[in-house]
């Protein structure tokens, strides 16, 4: 579902994009996958942008921030977590979250 949000947020179904994205979230909180989870709230925020949605993107963007957060808080080796926390992909969502 989050996939499909992300292919619908590029071609413009926004509508369909947020609810897709929504449910995403859903299910990965149920399950537990915090790597698909804060993804998921990454392209929720970045659909909300795409729509001037600012306040919402700002929102998901803090959300898939804290989950990363949360992940990183939970290594106890201190060389894994800032290799964690060092990646692209990673500060990429931070720089937003903030």
């Amino acid at each position: 579902m989050r996939l499909l949000g992300e292919i619908q947020t590029r071609r413009g179904e926004s509508d369909n994009a947020i609810s897709n994205l929504n449910a995403s979230i859903d299910i990965l909180k149920d399950v537990g996958n915090p790597r698909h989870l804060w993804q998921a709230h990454a392209a929720l925020g970045s659909a909300f942008h795409a729509v001037g949605r600012p306040g919402e993107a700002r929102e998901q963007w803090g959300a898939a921030g804290a989950t990363i957060q949360n992940v990183a808080n939970g290594l106890s080796d201190r060389e894994l977590r800032q290799g964690f926390l060092n990646a692209e992909p990673i500060r990429h969502i931070l720089s937003k979250s903030q």
